[in-house]
């Protein structure tokens, strides 16, 4: 009859406000290798590091067959979630950075297994690209690229992959080490991101053409409506320019009418005048 004992010392670092979980450290057995795994991001506060989240259930499950004595899970993003984020919720984490830089400059860091598992999610994502690239830099810079794999399977052979990946594929898969190809990933990063940069600048300008022509629109619009409103205004003066001179037309010649008509008035009593004396002047006559 065997008896075996387990036990298991966490530990967690975080904001003071819960937010954000820099790191949950387990520590099993003094033999054995410790592990830095860099993960996408935490789903456990600080005070609940006593807790289980599936990802490190499923690479629990396989860290004597990884060597393990130790494990300290870090994230490209340190910001809590309890389901997956949206893009818009992801933003650069500078002091998550600096505080994996700080594990990396531990005097016994040159003993340790990097994994790289941050899984093939977000890939095209701008911000993601540049803390990958960022880290990944860093782990160069710092002498430390030889110590960087990644957890594949004997059915799968991938880089990077997420341990909730290989936890609901390869469960029951043994699960080993292998080196992880940082160069390269690094220059893929590179070809990535110029590429979105790229996508970018297009969409911008894009619509960039898109506010001009616009711009364009409406002044042309603004344009067309000044030019009917001085056609209109041109059309009224006209208007007024041919009424006026026809109303004073018709006022004149009604006057010339009445002036006529006063004229031979005149004449007609006249004449009538001289008919009447001329009678007068026969019936005298016709007296004498």
């Amino acid at each position: 009859m065997v008896t075996e004992t387990f036990r298991m010392d966490i530990s967690a670092v975080g904001s003071d406000d819960g937010i954000n979980t820099y790191e949950i450290r387990r520590k099993w057995a003094e033999k054995g290798k410790k592990a830095l795994v860099i993960e996408l991001y935490p789903t456990l506060t600080a005070d609940q590091c006593g807790n289980m989240d599936v990802s490190t259930m499923h690479l629990m499950n396989h860290v004597q067959e990884l060597g393990w004595g130790e494990v300290r899970i870090v994230n490209l993003y340190s910001k809590v979630f309890s389901e997956k984020p949206t893009v818009s919720q992801l933003s650069e984490d500078d002091n998550n950075l600096s505080y994996i830089e700080e594990i990396l400059e531990e005097q016994d860091i040159g003993g340790y297994d990097i994994v790289i598992a941050w899984g093939n999610t977000l890939i095209s994502h701008r911000q993601t690209i540049q803390a990958k690239t960022d880290l990944l830099t860093m782990i160069k810079d710092k002498g430390l690229a030889k110590q960087v794999k990644c957890i594949v399977t004997n059915n799968l052979k991938a880089n990077g992959v997420h341990p909730l990946y290989l936890g609901l594929r390869y469960s029951k898969d043994v699960w080993s080490l292998q080196p992880f190809p940082l160069e390269k990933v690094l220059n893929e990063l590179e070809s990535t991101e110029k590429k979105a940069s790229a996508r970018s600048s297009k969409k911008a300008s894009e619509e960039e053409k898109e506010a001009v022509s616009m711009e364009n629109s409406e002044e042309i619009s603004v344009v067309r409506k000044e030019t009917a409103s001085a056609e209109n205004d041109e059309a009224v003066s006209g208007d007024s320019k041919v009424t006026v001179p026809a109303a004073n037309g018709e006022k004149a010649l009604s006057e010339r009418k009445v002036a006529v008509f006063g004229e031979n008035d005149e004449k007609a009593s006249t004449e009538i005048g001289k008919k009447r004396k001329g009678v007068k002047r026969d019936v005298s006559a016709d007296k004498k």
